[in-house]
Formats: C-alpha cells, sequence, structure tokens
C-alpha cells in the first residue's frame, strides 16, 4: 500500500465530519455541544466504535454545510490534527490542496487553531492545531 503525507509525518486523523439538519434528532444523550460562530454551526463529538465523529448542525443558510445538507451529502470531512499547522497547510498546497481558510481559532477545540484545505480529488479536510500540552517528552 503506497503511504502519503499529505499535512506532514506527525499527522493523525482525529475525527469524521458528518453533516446532521439536527443534533437533537441523532438522540445523543449528554452530548456536549459548541456554537461557533465563526464556522456559523453547532457541533458535538461522539465516539462510534473507536472513530471519533463530529456531528455538524448549520445554524444558518449561510453556513457552509447547509449546502451539503440540501444536496444530501452526509460526509463533510476528515481532520488531521498535526504538530505544526503552518508546515501542513505548506506540505498540503505541494500536493495541490487549495487554503479555503487560513488558520482560525475554533471553539470546540479550545480555541485551538483549525485551516481548511481542499483537493479536487482527495475532497474537504480540517487540520486541526495539536494541542502542546497533550504532548509527551522523548526520553
Amino acid at each position: 500500500m503506497t503511504e502519503f503525507h499529505f499535512f506532514g509525518p506527525t499527522a493523525r486523523l482525529h475525527h469524521v465530519g458528518l453533516a446532521v439538519s439536527s443534533i437533537e434528532l441523532a438522540k445523543m444523550n449528554d452530548l456536549e455541544v459548541f456554537e461557533d460562530p465563526i464556522q456559523k454551526v453547532r457541533v458535538g463529538f461522539v465516539n462510534v466504535s473507536g472513530t471519533n465523529l463530529e456531528l455538524i448542525e448549520p445554524v444558518s443558510e449561510q453556513s457552509p454545510v447547509h449546502n451539503s445538507i440540501k444536496k444530501g451529502h452526509k460526509l463533510v470531512h476528515l481532520c488531521f490534527e498535526l504538530d505544526d499547522l503552518q508546515a501542513g497547510i505548506d506540505l498540503a498546497t505541494s500536493y495541490q490542496f487549495k487554503v479555503l481558510q487560513e488558520p482560525t481559532p475554533a471553539v470546540a477545540f479550545q480555541n485551538r487553531r483549525i485551516a481548511w484545505v481542499y483537493h479536487p480529488v482527495w475532497g474537504l479536510y480540517e487540520l486541526l492545531e495539536r494541542d502542546k500540552a497533550d504532548e509527551t517528552p522523548s526520553v
């Protein structure tokens, strides 16, 4: 199997983003929901059999997720967590990804920065800055 590092060798899958018309209709008890005014969405995270899923609900018709729901697209993006967000963006652009949104703080990730990149073949990706507090020092 060929291995690619579109976003760098430290990139790890963080979650899969799924569009939903209503988080409440997902019937997930005790789900913590965040409203992100920059992204114009409400999000909640669940773990399904070891995979983190982000349920993404648009808060208005101006939300980028609104059109995904209208078209019947549930899978919105894959999110990769990176040590160096800018290096990941630079590497992605070398693979012909286009930057849709420069790094900006995200409410759902304790204001860690995210960026959005898109490739016509590979689709939409969210890049998430790794929390430096989660890193364990190497010995």
